[in-house]
């Protein structure tokens, strides 16, 4: 009944009378009180605080003389007053009243008008929310006969000011009238006070008296409550009020056009619709009436026309406002219209001719509280009229059937304990919803359907909702996949896409192929569509999501998923397992920025995990200590990886394994050999050399693939110490120790060189034995150098830093055939006449002079053909100085042994 109550309070919001809150008393300050006021009041009254200040009025009220006591429980009363028309909550306004009437009992000659009124008025506010409820069918035997009581003990109220503070109006007006006042101005003051008390008193009579004739069906009593609202509307003294003398002028204030419209409902329940809409007319044509009041207006003729039956005008107001918001009446008033109408038909009160307009008013008002999507309220209203009185068939009528079984069904699983969330195992209840899904389904079928189309996908979402718990399921899923491709821009289409999937994977009949294909299909399309939220999340971490959706759109979707939520866990698991798979494939920034990604995730799930750890369930807490492990691991390997790794996160890292090793028995024999090489890392950056030589030495006894991976980060290591110590020849060894074991590790050179990054080790290798050769003298160094250039020259990696320490170093061994081959290959792979290409013609020249000068003279001859003045400098001067060298070898026999060696 909630939403059905809603209805109610949204009637009430509209139809309030509390707008004679324009006439709220003026609480007279303590400047206006004078002398009589003490300290401590002056000062809670000028810091507004009126709770207080009423305690120490009744505190005061004790020991003071009797003519003072009246002065305060006049203040004391306009305060109360004052509080309960600001008071938030029930419990304070019962309070309030309690101290209200305490005070009328203690002092009831005070002049408590005013709290009077406000005391009488909490009481009516309830018995007006009561009868409004009752217009809407909502309130209960019980509460009608509590409202009636009360309105019963406040129209007396009301009534007995009203007629005291219009004597005092007379009383005042002759004295101001026979004689002249010293004081005429405070004479003007209690005038109005008087007139204000009158108004407010007469209007709360006025209301009071039509609510209670409304709940006790007695016209008679509409005359007492428009005599009662003739005080505001420009009757004659005692007289009701009529529409010949309403004050138009004075519809602009508030409390005034609300005692016009109650003057029109007092008409409407004497039987006098056309009188009471005249009332409504002189209010709307006013054009300074307010937003509020207009929107009451159109409220209070439906009232009219419901209670007196003008059907036609009812139906021709209610489709212009549908027309005019584009849309259905609100709840309260599709409500209202609903009810009236079935009451109507019901009674035998409609005439025969009209009944099938009223059966398609009350179908009308029913689609809308079912497009509004308001089924407690249609629930509410068939269980109070019975589907029959819906009517005969149409698309409401079925909807509504429909919608009674699916219910009923619904909460009979509830009835039985049975969770929603998965179909019924019960064959009864199964057969309950697939005859909920039959009438759902048939309503689409019917010869108006065409005329709810608005309410299709609903419809189609709960017949697809009731196959899946007959457990229907590829009935379901086509249903539902249908519904949303019909709809796919409707409230509902997401429910009805997720559902479809839910029902294929619930279904077991079909091919697994088929299967599999059908969901990754829908799933594609609802990531697509609704790319946010758990559903999202749940489709992104199935098997084989991959192909579903963007990395960086999956990642987007899991950290969305909020903490609160059940999958908030295994989403930021899955976010840290793609950062980590991007971390480890990404280069460059990309690399950095997923690393970072990666550890701010990964620390917001350790400490989910630590959490986890302490859990009494035991499963649960292994499993948290399980993967708290391969986690750690992974973060090791991403923080000692970074360009600047963090070395204490690092250690953190490791010791938090230890912990984990030593307090929870978690067994890491299968990662020490992983372990050992973050301490190396660690101790490397560090710079704990002892550490570093230790681990160097057992590199053999690591596994695959981290010996290999040990043996490399070593090297690096001494790559970077090359780098800042270029001179040194014990820093160079380490680089060709390290990389000579890495170069074993990759077998053989031939196979080893087919890869570009292993061509890089070689060389590197390669730089640093020739730099120990020439630093050191270690002749073993310069045969590595050798041997190793070598190599990369005979696999094709032939860059020009290799081809000239190839060449540097074979004059060094005296083998000048080599040194010449290494720069005819650079001479062949540059440009021609540029600088390398002079210097590469000029070295090959200079060293086959050493061996062959005959061929060396020959091809300068050449040269110096091509260029007369042999090339620019240096190398021009270089080559003549060259050329006299060559033609002085070429005329003097080489050594028998030197030609022999060299040959």
């Amino acid at each position: 009944m909630g939403n059905a109550h809603r209805a109610a309070r949204y009637l009430i919001l509209l139809c309030t009378c509390a707008g004679a809150a324009v006439l709220c008393p003026s609480i007279a300050t303590c400047q206006q009180l004078g002398d009589n006021v003490s300290p401590i009041e002056a000062y809670l009254e000028d810091h507004n605080l009126p709770w207080a200040l009423a305690t120490e009025l009744r505190q005061r009220m004790k020991s003071v003389s009797a003519s003072d006591r009246l002065a305060l429980a006049n203040r004391l009363g306009r305060i109360y007053v004052q509080l309960i028309d600001t008071s938030r909550t029930p419990e304070e306004r019962d309070r309030l009243e309690e101290l209200g009437k305490q005070l009328l009992n203690d002092v009831p000659e005070a002049d408590s008008f005013d709290l009077r009124i406000s005391l009488a008025k909490a009481r009516y506010m309830y018995a007006e929310t009561i009868a409004i409820n009752n217009k809407l069918e909502l309130a209960d035997p019980e509460k009608i006969k509590e409202a009636v009581a009360i309105l019963n003990e406040t129209i007396p109220v009301f009534r007995d000011v009203a007629s005291k503070t219009n004597r005092q109006v007379e009383l005042i007006e002759r004295r101001m009238e026979s004689v002249r006042l010293e004081d005429e101005a405070g004479a003007k003051a209690q005038l109005a006070d008087a007139q204000r008390l009158r108004s407010i008193a007469s209007y709360y009579a006025g209301w009071s008296t039509y609510y209670l004739g409304s709940l006790t069906k007695n016209p008679r009593l509409a005359d007492d409550a428009l005599r009662s609202f003739g005080w505001l509307l420009n009757a004659q003294d005692g007289k009701p009020a009529s529409v010949e003398r309403a004050p138009v002028s004075y519809f602009r204030l508030d409390h005034v056009a609300r005692a016009a419209m109650g003057a029109g409902l007092c008409e409407a329940l004497r039987g006098n619709t056309s009188v009471a809409l005249r009332w409504l007319d002189l209010v709307e044509r006013n054009e300074e009436i307010s937003d509020d009041i207009r929107n009451q207006l159109f409220m209070f003729r439906i009232t009219m026309l419901c209670d007196g039956g003008r059907w036609s005008d009812l139906d021709s107001a209610a489709n212009r406002r549908r027309k005019e918001v584009s849309g259905p009446l609100d709840v309260a008033l599709a409500r209202l219209i609903c009810v009236a109408a079935l009451r109507s038909l019901e009674s035998g009160d409609t005439p025969k001719l009209a009944q099938p307009l009223v059966e398609r008013i009350s179908s009308d008002a029913l689609a809308d509280l079912v497009e509004l999507g308001e089924i407690a309220n249609v629930l509410d209203i068939v269980k109070t009229f019975g589907a029959a009185q819906l009517g005969d068939d149409g698309f409401i009528v079925r909807y509504v059937r429909g919608l009674v079984q699916f219910e009923d069904a619904k909460e009979a699983r509830i009835q039985a304990g049975e969770a929603l969330e998965l179909p019924s195992k019960d064959n009864e209840m199964r057969r309950r919803f697939s005859q909920a899904a039959n009438a759902l389904t048939g309503a689409l079928t019917a010869d108006d359907s065409d005329g709810f189309s608005s309410l299709h996908p609903g419809l189609g979402l709960m017949a697809g909702i009731s196959m899946f718990q007959a457990a229907e399921f590829a009935k379901a899923a086509e249903h539902l996949e249908k519904t949303f491709h019909l709809y796919p821009d409707a409230g509902s289409a997401e429910e009805s896409l997720w559902l479809a999937i839910v029902s294929l994977d619930q279904d077991q009949d079909v091919s697994r192929r088929d299967h599999k294909e059908k969901i990754t299909e829908l799933a594609a399309v609802f990531l697509a569509k609704f790319p946010a939220g758990e559903r999202a999340a749940t489709l992104v971490m199935r098997d084989g999501a991959d192909a579903l959706i963007d990395q960086n759109k999956a990642i987007e979707v899991l950290l969305g998923v909020p903490s609160s939520s059940n999958l908030y866990i295994s989403a930021q698991q899955q976010v840290a397992k793609l950062l980590y798979k991007r971390y480890r494939h990404a280069r460059g920034s990309e690399r950095d920025i997923s690393a970072t990604r990666f550890l701010a995730v990964a620390d917001r799930i350790l400490d989910l995990y630590r959490r986890r750890m302490n859990d009494a369930n035991h499963e649960l807490s292994d499993a948290a200590a399980q993967n708290s492990v391969v986690l750690i691991r992974q973060m090791l390997d991403v923080v000692t990886g970074m360009p600047a790794p963090d070395i204490s996160r690092a250690k953190a890292a490791l010791a938090l394994l230890e912990s984990l090793r030593t307090r929870d028995g978690i067994d890491l024999s299968e990662a020490e050999d992983e372990l050992e090489l973050r301490r190396l890392q660690i101790a490397l950056y560090e710079g704990d050399q002892e550490t570093v030589d230790a681990i160097a030495a057992q590199l053999d006894s690591l596994g695959e693939p981290y010996d290999k991976i040990a043996a490399g980060v070593i090297f690096e290591h001494a790559i970077r110490m090359r780098e800042k110590l270029p001179n040194d020849a014990d820093t160079h060894r380490q680089v060709v120790r390290t990389g000579v074991k890495l170069i074993d590790s990759y077998g053989p050179a031939a196979e080893a060189l087919k890869q570009p990054s292993v061509a890089g080790l070689y060389a590197r290798v390669a730089d640093s034995a020739s730099r120990v050769y020439e630093l050191a003298g270690d002749k073993p160094m310069l045969d590595l150098a050798m041997r190793i250039d070598a190599q990369l020259i005979e696999a094709g990696h032939t860059s020009l830093d290799v081809l000239k320490r190839h060449a540097a170093l074979a004059e060094k061994v005296n083998q000048p055939k080599l040194a010449y081959e290494a720069w005819q290959i650079i001479l062949q792979g540059s440009v021609a006449s540029s600088d390398l290409w002079f210097q590469a013609r000029y070295e090959s020249l200079r060293v086959l002079a050493m061996f062959d000068a005959s061929r060396a003279s020959l091809l300068m001859s050449q040269h110096q053909l091509l260029y007369p003045d042999y090339g620019p400098e240096p190398w021009g001067t270089k080559l003549r100085t060259l050329t006299q060298e060559i033609n002085k070898a070429a005329t003097q026999p080489l050594p028998a042994q030197e030609s022999e060696e060299t040959r």
